[in-house]
């Protein structure tokens, strides 16, 4: 068997021959072969609560905490990573529409499963210009397979696009949001007064085109706007990850981040991974880890007394620490204040996080994991000295749990003595 031309594609029943991923014949129902079907990246483990895109761990992403969007709840069935994205690119832009009868269902799903409750169907609009083009707008057809199965109306006139904007893609948030100010027309209150709304789109990215679209439904009286799409772009910072986990290529694990002891076969990343934060603190004017320390030696002894640890996301690297068990000398003696907690403690030193994962939240899900395995071994306390010019580690462990109590030396530099309290963590 062979696939039909797609002239005639939205004519059949959606692709009854063969794969809509590889191609292969097809002799059972479903729309991927046993193969493709295994693999789609199903957008699974830590998500936003607001706008479901893939987080490093539980809680806001970095972009709702900035501002919150003007929608309810916003969620996807995958990620757009692997074939999923492969598919999306040939609805959009080369001429696949009945593809959106195949990611409707899994849309559906995702809306039962989160607890949507809409009572009408909006999706986001395209220019005139824009749809001529194409031939269609790839978010009104899976707007109306969803509202279909769902057995709801479908408001082909809830919003209308007024402007020509540039390709988001291209653009940052801050860019993306005053790319789409006013581009957005909703019809009039009378139709929309006290609904609640599903909006649809294909993708989100940043979540700003959703949460515009809103915004614009809730001046004419929507109650909520819930939002769906087919994929939810991951975080940069997480896609090495995804391509470690081999995300796409083989069943799609449940990704979360891991804290693990380092074998000597890490050591290679580990130094990358302190030289780049020396270079970063060095480029912030922070006169911390410039002389050399920790050094090679350091850090292999780290390795080989059990006390060094990577934070992995998906088999990639994006954060080293110590943890030391032991006690530290230089924290016999503060210069300010007291110590809250007695001995026995643990300590933690030459924190690092990647390149791609500074910013993301992750030294958060650092500090967390490394108080629970303390926590575990049975200490009640965290403690961590940080330099005074460290601005950005500072508020990282205030959000941590972790409160500044007084001043320490360490090797000849005053520094900030941190303490975390892991009897109510």
């Amino acid at each position: 068997m062979t696939q039909f031309p797609k002239r005639f594609a939205d004519k059949l029943p959606v692709n009854v021959y063969t794969c809509a991923d590889c191609g292969r014949d097809l002799f059972d129902d479903g729309d991927f072969c046993a193969h493709c079907a295994s693999i789609l990246p199903y957008l699974r483990g830590s998500i936003c609560p607001a706008c479901g895109r893939r987080t490093v761990a539980n809680g806001l992403c970095l972009d709702c905490k900035k501002e919150a969007p003007a929608f309810t709840l916003c969620r996807a069935p995958f990620d757009y990573y692997g074939q999923v994205r492969r598919l999306i690119y040939k609805m959009k832009f080369r001429n696949r529409p009945y593809l959106a009868q195949i990611f409707a269902p899994f849309m559906v799903e995702t809306y039962k499963e989160h607890g949507f409750s809409a009572d009408a169907v909006a999706f986001i609009p395209m220019t005139e210009k824009a749809v001529k083009k194409r031939g269609y707008n790839q978010a009104a057809l899976l707007a109306k397979c969803v509202a279909e199965e769902l057995n709801l109306p479908l408001l082909e006139s809830a919003l209308s696009k007024v402007k020509t904007t540039r390709k988001q893609r291209r653009l940052n948030k801050e860019q993306r949001k005053e790319n789409l100010k006013g581009c957005f027309k909703p019809a009039p209150k009378a139709e929309l007064n006290g609904k609640n709304i599903l909006l649809i789109d294909d993708i989100v990215t940043t979540g700003a085109t959703l949460s515009e679209g809103a915004a614009a439904l809730k001046r004419k009286g929507v109650n909520k706007v819930f939002c769906m799409a087919v994929a939810s772009t991951p975080a940069p910072s997480l896609i090495p990850g995804l391509k470690k986990a081999k995300v796409g290529y083989k069943p799609a694990p449940v990704l979360t981040p891991a804290l693990t002891k380092c074998t000597m076969r890490d050591f290679s990343t580990v130094k990358k991974l302190i030289r780049g934060a020396k270079k970063h603190l060095k480029q912030q004017g922070i006169n911390q880890w410039q002389d050399g320390f920790p050094n090679s030696a350091a850090l292999k002894e780290d390795i080989l007394l059990g006390r060094a640890r990577i934070l992995s996301y998906g088999g990639y690297s994006m954060g080293y620490c110590c943890l030391e068990f032991n006690g530290e000398k230089d924290y016999e003696t503060l210069l300010s204040g007291a110590w809250q907690f007695p001995t026995p403690y643990a300590a933690m030193h030459r924190v690092a996080l990647s390149k791609k994962t500074r910013g993301t939240g992750a030294s958060l899900t650092l500090f967390t994991l490394a108080s629970e395995e303390c926590k575990k071994a049975g200490f009640q306390s965290l403690r961590i000295d940080t330099h005074p010019d460290n601005k950005k580690m500072q508020r990282a462990l205030s959000s941590a749990g972790f409160t500044n109590i007084g001043k320490v030396v360490i090797r000849d530099t005053e520094m900030l003595a941190f303490e975390k309290d892991l009897t109510q963590s």
